[in-house]
């Protein structure tokens, strides 16, 4: 005859019980999935030209939802998946903070834009997160320009033609500046350039270029 199992160990005072059906382990997927879908819906929406996105606006936004998502997690057990993704938030709004102004205003993706005519060439582009690409390599000016370029995270790389004179100011929240040989790193980043040339009054062109987080490379 078998003999009786001995009774189960009492649990030791304060420790909770096993989370049945895995609602705690789910919640912090569930809350990066919510995040995911809403950034998506706001991205194709952006494409669609039906709202404009910003990362000044977003990063926040999806921070508080995060914060949100812990004080309602944290009822019942800590989450360091949401903490750490809380922690990576965080840090894009402080460098959204402390990047240049307009360096955070954009929508999202990938813009490629080639001019090589004078009336083609507008006043200023920008992208909040993703990559810019200014192909001016085969612009002719016969005047005066001016033209801001800012990137709130991503690269921002410009081309511009050989023999056309320049004046170029470039400011990284945090990141990399290579304007033609020179090449600087680090946090709070403003670099100038300014072919001999140039004089502001003739044919030349004054690039603003900024960047919250990211490279900026400029070449000929």
């Amino acid at each position: 005859m078998t003999a009786p199992s001995p009774p189960a160990p009492p649990r030791p005072v304060g420790e909770r019980p096993a989370d049945p059906g895995g609602i705690t382990s789910s919640w912090g997927a569930t809350t990066v999935g919510l995040v995911l879908v809403l950034l998506g819906a706001a991205w194709l929406l952006d494409l669609g030209d039906v709202i404009e996105l910003r990362a000044a606006l977003v990063l926040p936004a999806l921070l508080t939802l995060v914060g949100v998502a812990l004080i309602i997690g944290s009822l019942r057990r800590p989450h360091p998946g949401l903490i750490a993704f809380g922690t990576i938030l965080t840090l894009l709004v402080a460098i959204a903070a402390v990047a240049p102004s307009e360096a955070v205003r954009g929508g999202l993706g990938e813009r490629h834009h080639t001019v090589s005519r004078a009336s083609d060439l507008d006043d200023q582009y920008e992208v909040g997160i993703g990559d810019l690409v200014l192909d001016l390599s085969e612009l002719d000016l016969a005047e005066a320009r001016d033209v801001r370029v800012s990137v709130g995270a991503g690269n921002l790389n410009v081309v511009l033609p050989a023999d056309l004179p320049v004046d170029i100011e470039a400011k990284s929240g945090a990141g990399e500046i290579i304007l033609f040989d020179d090449k600087v790193e680090g946090v709070g980043l403003d670099q100038e350039h300014r072919d001999d040339d140039y004089t502001g009054d003739g044919p030349g062109l004054a690039l603003t270029l900024e960047i919250g987080a990211g490279s900026i490379e400029v070449n000929r």
